[in-house]
Formats: structure tokens, C-alpha cells, sequence
């Protein structure tokens, strides 16, 4: 809800022209490495048991949350360019709201595929062709 506020707030500002700082581009989103990391360890550190695998549980699903707006902006970036996009992003994000919990998890899993392929060589400019 505070990552919806704060965009929500942002996009506000903008169109009154008080912002401070610019909008960033949400579809250009990436994370960083280590991102990964901590995911994979509170993970990890979930299976055990007591008081530590409770806090490990709490880390691990907060830290699916910027895997969950990774998701978000991979949809973001199929939809941009299509017809009725705004239609599609209004399904999506309805459907977000009413499944709730699980589409959630789901759409972290997006944004986790997309983080594990961002690994892969950039395509070349000019789509690999050589001149």
C-alpha cells in the first residue's frame, strides 16, 4: 500500500508541476544483484524452525516485494504499444486487487523469472546484424 501511495502521490505531483525529483521510468525497472541474494537466503533461512524461521518467513516476504513490482513493470512493458492498453492494465490490476495474496505471489514469480533472464547477454544495437 505504501508503494502505491508513494507512485500514486508522485504521478499527482507531476501533473501539478511540484514535483522534486522526476518520475522514473517504472517499465525500465531492474534490480540489483544482491536482491537475489537476499531472497535466496531468507528463503533459506525460512526452513528453520523457532523464532528465527518465523523472522526468516517475515524477511523472505518482504523481500518478494520488489520482485512483485518487477512483475508489475513486465507487464507494464508487454501492454505499452498495444491497442487498449489502458483496458488491459485495468483488468490486470482488478484482478490484482480482487485475487489479492495469489496473484500477487504470482506476479513476484514474473518479476523472479524476469530477474533470473536480465542475466543474459544484451542484444546487440541494430538486432545483431553486422553491417
Amino acid at each position: 500500500m505504501s508503494v502505491a501511495n508513494a507512485a500514486a502521490a508522485q504521478g499527482i505531483l507531476a501533473r501539478l508541476g511540484r514535483n522534486r525529483r522526476p518520475s522514473p521510468a517504472y517499465r525500465d525497472l531492474m534490480l540489483p544483484g544482491w536482491s537475489g541474494v537476499a531472497l535466496l537466503v531468507a528463503v533459506a533461512a525460512a526452513w528453520l524452525g523457532g523464532d528465527l524461521g518465523y523472522i526468516a518467513r517475515s524477511l523472505a516476504a518482504l523481500a518478494l516485494v520488489p520482485f512483485a513490482l518487477l512483475g508489475m513493470a513486465t507487464v507494464h512493458r508487454r501492454v505499452v504499444g498495444r491497442p487498449h492498453a489502458g483496458l488491459l492494465l485495468a483488468v490486470f490490476y482488478g484482478v490484482l486487487f480482487v485475487a489479492s495474496g495469489w496473484a500477487v505471489i504470482a506476479v513476484a514469480g514474473l518479476g523472479l523469472v524476469r530477474f533470473l533472464t536480465m542475466f543474459r547477454r544484451p542484444a546487440m544495437p541494430g538486432g545483431g546484424k553486422e553491417e
